[in-house]
């Protein structure tokens, strides 16, 4: 938050873990706290790319982000919470089959389809080099509408499918509730 106000426009790059169950993963960073950002008018320049995925316990992912220089940031009056019109999202595979990815969309998409029809998920298996140095999988979805929601559940180092499928299940029963945040 601090970056638009620095002196100079600056570029920096992090390694490590991009995502996991404790912070906020690159991809929700990338799709979620940016778009804000733009709402305040900071929005040309304003980019983070992954590089590499890292997973937990060893990490090895590489995010790098460029901010320019804002002299002013612009009003917002955000008074009308909006509906959720559309649901995007980037279900990753890092260090395991694709066939991961694959199945938390299929999952994904027959709950949210019964809601609403306008859904994209796009999957993005990471291999080799770029993949880190642990295996790991993960989901992460927002809403493009009139407000920027999102959930992201991930795997652990102990995790199996079954458990990542809970996870999906208690998030999609959030989304039935009004409770997604």
């Amino acid at each position: 938050m601090l970056g638009p106000f620095s002196k100079k426009p600056f570029q920096l790059t992090l390694r490590g873990i991009t995502t996991d169950q404790n912070d906020l993963s690159a991809d929700l960073i990338r799709t979620v706290t940016l778009p804000h950002l733009q709402l305040f008018g900071i929005s040309e320049g304003l980019e983070l790319r992954i590089k590499k995925r890292g997973a937990p316990p060893g990490g090895g992912g590489e995010v790098q982000f460029l901010c320019p220089v804002v002299k002013q940031v612009t009003t917002l009056n955000f008074v009308e919470p909006g509906k959720i019109k559309r649901v995007r999202g980037i279900a990753h595979a890092v260090r395991v089959s694709p066939q991961f990815s694959n199945r938390m969309i299929d999952a994904a998409r027959s709950v949210l389809n019964r809601y609403i029809p306008d859904i994209y998920l796009y999957s993005d298996v990471y291999k080799g080099e770029e993949s880190g140095k642990s295996p790991g999988y993960a989901l992460t979805r927002w809403d493009s509408g009139g407000r920027c929601a999102s959930c992201e559940p991930c795997s652990s180092i102990r995790d199996t499918t079954r458990g990542l499928r809970r996870q999906k299940t208690s998030m999609l029963s959030a989304v039935n509730d009004g409770t997604w945040k």
